[in-house]
């Protein structure tokens, strides 16, 4: 089933990944595709956190022909499900022959030999991946900040420096939003930079430069500021929205972290009482 609406999320599950897919997948984090990785013994877990509301998208991958029974019990898993927005893939090693192929080519479920991501790894996973139409509407990844990130602002008053501290409770590579207590949002100006501002992920400090890019309209305490990077050309000063790569690197990172944790968390706390071929309902992961 397609998804075809103008605000749709996508998330890309891949499902034991070769040691060469794996290294490429999280990488791709970078080109703000949210892809999650998942342990095979996991993969009926996987189907109970799936979002009805989103499309997800599953590939998995075959080593071996012996392989080929467990893994058309989990498609005919999925397929049962009702009113989900699924997309299959499956990744095979070259050597796994025609008629493994033809089983879940049959099934309208493409198949992408290991040898055709090697040369360009990123340039074909992408393509692969935009085919499968993984981006959905959003530009960036938001990664949830776990507890463990923190914003300092600082703000100079004639001879004194204020410092006004938040939790961050989600992160792009473009934005953080946070919540700002009453007493202290008559520092925060629409529209005006703030120079002196440091944003710490699980301890990694990053100065920045910040502006107050939205609020949410049910939690009036709640702002959005999006990140720049104070840089001089031609002997003036210009913020840059786009932060130098040593700064981004460090946001990926974290980015990579939180979505694991949390699917991890998320898969811990599932059970599988249930038989594992029938129809599971979809519940945001």
């Amino acid at each position: 089933m397609t998804h075809k609406r103008d605000d749709y999320t996508v998330r890309i599950y891949c499902i034991s990944p070769f040691e060469v897919l794996s290294k490429i997948l999280d990488k791709i984090v970078e080109f703000e595709y949210e892809v999650y990785m998942v342990n095979e013994p996991d993969k009926y877990k996987l189907i109970k956190l799936l979002d009805k509301k989103i499309l997800n998208i599953i590939f998995f991958c075959i080593t071996n022909e012996n392989e080929t029974p467990k893994w058309t019990l989990f498609v005919e898993a999925l397929k049962k499900i009702e009113n989900m927005y699924i997309q299959i893939g499956v990744f095979v090693k070259d050597h796994i022959n025609q008629k493994t192929r033809n089983i879940f080519l049959m099934n309208s479920i493409p198949v992408i030999q290991e040898s055709f991501i090697l040369n360009h790894p990123l340039k074909a996973i992408k393509s692969i991946f935009d085919i499968f139409e993984g981006k959905g509407s959003r530009k960036y990844i938001r990664a949830r900040g776990l507890g463990l990130c923190e914003v300092f602002f600082y703000f100079k008053l004639k001879n004194n420096k204020i410092l006004i501290k938040g939790n961050i409770l989600d992160i792009s590579s473009h934005a953080f939003s946070c919540r700002i207590e009453l007493k202290d949002q008559i520092y925060f100006v629409p529209n005006k930079y703030i120079n002196e501002v440091i944003v710490s992920l699980r301890g990694v400090r990053i100065p920045v430069v910040v502006k107050i890019s939205g609020f949410s309209q049910v939690d009036t305490d709640l702002f959005i500021f999006q990140l720049y990077n104070l840089e001089m050309k031609e002997n003036k000063f210009f913020y840059n929205s786009k932060l130098p790569p040593e700064k981004m690197n460090k946001i990926y990172n974290f980015i990579r972290f939180s979505l694991k944790t949390y699917l991890k968390h998320k898969l811990d706390s599932v059970s599988l009482e249930e038989d594992k071929g029938q129809a599971y309902s979809g519940q945001q992961c």
